[in-house]
């Protein structure tokens, strides 16, 4: 309870601090770049000194500890003679251990100074659908947190893996795929990584035996119930399980969760080194030789606290195979060599980074900042695709997370799946639903920093308009041969036309849902968002016209912290980052394997498609591919 009343306190005052423009202000803020500076200046001192000790050999080395990572990592060591060496820019998961584990308390983690990676979207001005000129696309702070388990630490814990269709997608992209990746093999690994703790749940969908833990939420909200009892009044089928390749409908959402607590995927990780390891503070780890880590254990090693710099590409005959990896570990620059491959797992956002610093990229870009180019490739960090969230806001006269918190709560506990209309208008529910494109997440909470900045401080529904296909494809730069010096992201959300057309139209259902009796009658709901008191009447109106929809839009979308696609799979070079098995073009013996290798989007969250990505990667490489 005193952890739960913490965290209301903590959200409450960190939301004020975010102004209009989404930007965090303050103390935290302030550390953030504290921290980046130390680092940045242990690297430069670094640099003016050899590389510590002689390098250790390895067979893989995984850049990253995140849920692809620690996958990966059990995947490669698990009944194997390989030597593994996994290098995390963060620390082990002990160092923020309740906060990680107590769903409640995510929104804590995001704004951790020692763990938040201090990345920010761009400032964009895009071109207006329904009224002449551009309107803002405001930058705000972009939470990735550096920690075992990465994002599976501090996430919303919501399982979906997307539909048939996303998959079967991926076969399509060249010969080279067909076989390797469809809906059907995709299914497989994600049964294997699952253990579902739902009795009555189809076998043929789910797995029973895996790591990856998967439970029904443990309590829910009245309001919460009245609202999928709308939902159902309004037409939509009630889905129970959004995960057998139907996702049309309405249903409480399954979580990453075991026994009510947060069950991130350094799970895989702490299995294979088969101990717990408490976290040791980098400053006051032995000095090489590397076994003397963070955590070693039969064949594999995970070094904490760790930057990778750069790839390494040092082999005489071959100027472009990978041959190991620079890290930053305390005031030292430290080499690992990879006898058969170095892996990048750093995420869609840094993991292109990496690249990048390598020299593989766009030859002009890399030039202008100094970067040797290796391997021109123009598509690293570009075809960056995102969810983007527009929430609604609602006042109810019943509990809510805002006053009575539920500490086995991930905050979105409901969702629902539907199809919009392609011109903006309200959706048609008896149209064909089996490629629904708007999913909502919906919270008894307040997401709206706007609305609480006006001093609102009551219970509260949000409905969150998650748009799961974007068209708009955006892009990631480096700006600096610093490899502290974060990425900037540009979003460029609604560019695409079609894009805002259905925004328009899942905003205008989330508003109808709003305003349905039941819930006006039973749960005392009021919309905030379009209201005088809380509203912005001066710029949107109450959301009447699609030019009014469009402005409140742009002022309110974020993104869902979905990530993808900036070092897709591609036919080939011209097309893409990668191959069918995850190989870099143009080099040998390196791999991305996470999210930034995703083709095109997936239509849901993206922690169960990652873990499943690096579980039929784990496959495939020990079968040679």
């Amino acid at each position: 309870r005193l952890w739960c009343t913490q965290r209301v306190d903590f959200y409450c005052i960190t939301m004020k601090k975010i102004g209009s423009k989404g930007q965090i202000h303050g103390h935290d803020e302030v550390k953030v770049k504290k921290n980046q500076l130390s680092q940045s200046k242990r690297l430069a001192k670094a640099r003016g000194q050899p590389v510590a000790e002689a390098p250790e050999t390895y067979d893989y080395i995984i850049v990253g500890a995140g849920t692809a990572g620690c996958v990966l990592a059990h995947q490669l060591t698990v009944g194997t003679n390989n030597r593994v060496l996994v290098i995390e820019n963060g620390p082990p998961d002990a160092h923020a251990n309740d906060r990680i584990t107590i769903p409640f308390l995510e929104a804590t983690v995001w704004f951790e100074p020692s763990l938040d990676y201090g990345l920010y979207t761009a400032d964009q001005e895009i071109l207006a659908q329904y009224q002449p000129g551009n309107l803002p696309l405001f930058g705000y702070h972009y939470p990735r947190v550096k920690v075992w388990g990465g994002q599976s630490s501090s996430n919303s814990m919501i399982v979906i893996r997307g539909r048939p269709d996303n998959y079967d997608d991926w076969g399509k992209v060249g010969p080279q795929f067909h076989g390797v990746w469809d809906w059907k093999v995709c299914l497989e690994s994600f049964k294997a990584c699952e253990k579902n703790a739902r009795k009555d749940i189809d076998p043929a969908y789910h797995g029973f035996k895996g790591k990856y833990h998967v439970q029904d939420q443990v309590k829910t909200y009245k309001v919460l119930d009245l609202t999928l009892k709308s939902l159902l009044e309004m037409g939509l089928k009630h889905n129970t399980d959004f995960n057998t390749g139907h996702q049309a409908g309405a249903g409480f959402f399954q979580v990453n969760q075991k026994n009510g607590r947060r069950a991130p995927q350094y799970n895989y990780l702490k299995s294979a080194l088969k101990s717990r390891v408490e976290p040791t503070p980098a400053d006051h780890l032995p000095s090489p030789p590397l076994g003397n880590g963070d955590a070693k254990m039969a064949g594999l090693n995970v070094r904490s606290d760790s930057l990778v710099t750069r790839v390494l590409f040092e082999d005489p005959h071959n100027k472009t195979r990978a041959t190991g990896v620079e890290y930053l570990h305390g005031k030292f620059l430290y080499h690992a060599i990879a006898a058969k491959e170095v892996i990048l797992c750093a995420g869609a956002l840094h993991s292109p980074q990496i690249l990048m610093l390598s020299g593989i990229g766009d030859s002009y870009k890399l030039n202008k900042i100094g970067v040797n180019c290796l391997v021109d490739n123009k598509n690293v960090g570009q075809h960056f695709k995102e969810h983007a969230i527009v929430p609604l806001t609602a006042s109810t006269t019943l509990e809510s997370q805002v006053h009575n918190p539920i500490y086995t709560s991930n905050g979105a506990q409901l969702g629902a799946y539907v199809k919009m209309d392609a011109d903006g208008k309200l959706p048609d529910l008896k149209a064909d639903q089996s490629k629904a494109d708007m999913q909502y997440n919906i919270a008894a909470d307040c997401w709206d920093a706007d609305i609480l900045g006006k001093g609102f401080t009551g219970n509260a529904l949000t409905v969150g308009c998650c748009f799961n296909e974007p068209l708009s494809e955006g892009w990631l730069e480096i700006v600096s041969a610093d490899p502290t010096v974060q990425p900037v992201i540009y979003l460029n959300s609604f560019s695409h036309p079609d894009d805002m057309k259905k925004m328009i139209s899942g905003v205008r259902f989330a508003k109808k849902l709003l305003e349905h009796p039941t819930l006006k009658k039973e749960a005392g709901v009021e919309n905030l968002s379009f209201s005088d008191k809380y509203g912005e009447p001066s710029k949107w109106g109450h959301g009447d016209t699609d030019a009014e929809l469009e402005v409140y839009i742009r002022y309110k979308a974020k993104t869902s912290f979905h990530p993808m696609c900036s070092a897709r799979m591609g036919a080939d070079a011209s097309k893409g980052v990668v191959d069918a098995y995850c190989k870099v073009y143009g080099t040998t013996g390196l791999r991305v394997i996470d999210a930034s290798v995703f083709p095109d989007y997936i239509s849901g969250n993206l922690n169960a498609p990652t873990a499943m990505l690096a579980h039929r990667m784990g496959e495939l490489i020990k079968k040679g591919h």
